[in-house]
């Protein structure tokens, strides 16, 4: 470090250096001298090839990539992942309701690719209705019940 009172004169002489530096580096850009071509443009792949990249050996390294041979270890054999599950083409089932509602899976879910018994139930429709629909339902309850009521008063009396 430079003592305090060698100070504005140190700075003085580090200005007056990249001063000097700045306007070299400005006269050999300016001096005309060809400078290398970019290198040329990656031409357009086909679509079957998107998926393979091939790169220079500067970028191999770069990158720092290593080469290893493979080990037996133990891995993760599940991974929990949202998404959607498809049926294979063919396979797939269209479940309609007369409302909406959940589509809420049985006690024993099927394991994919083993046939399913019939009979078996696999998933319950539970409905969701609208306030009108749950009074109408109600209505339409109370009036079987009591038509029942009267078909058992009935054959009770007969």
């Amino acid at each position: 470090m430079c003592p305090k009172r060698c100070g504005s004169r140190w700075e003085g002489r580090l200005a007056l250096v990249s001063l000097i530096m700045l306007g070299s580096s400005l006269f050999v850009i300016g001096c005309g001298h060809a400078s290398a071509p970019p290198p040329a443009a990656e031409k357009p792949k086909v679509e079957s090839e998107l998926a393979r990249t091939t790169l220079s050996s500067a970028a191999y390294k770069s990158l720092g990539i290593a080469i290893q041979p493979v080990k037996n270890q133990l891995v993760q054999e599940q991974l929990p992942l949202t998404g959607w599950v498809m049926a294979k083409q063919g396979n797939e089932v269209t479940i309609t309701a007369p409302v909406a509602g959940y589509i809420r899976a049985a006690a024993t879910l099927p394991v994919a690719g083993l046939s399913v018994p019939q009979g078996q139930e696999l998933f319950t429709l539970e409905p969701v209705l609208t306030p009108l629909e749950q009074i109408q339902l109600a209505a339409l309850l109370r009036g079987v019940e009591s038509e029942l009521a009267k078909a058992r008063a009935s054959v009770t009396a007969a």
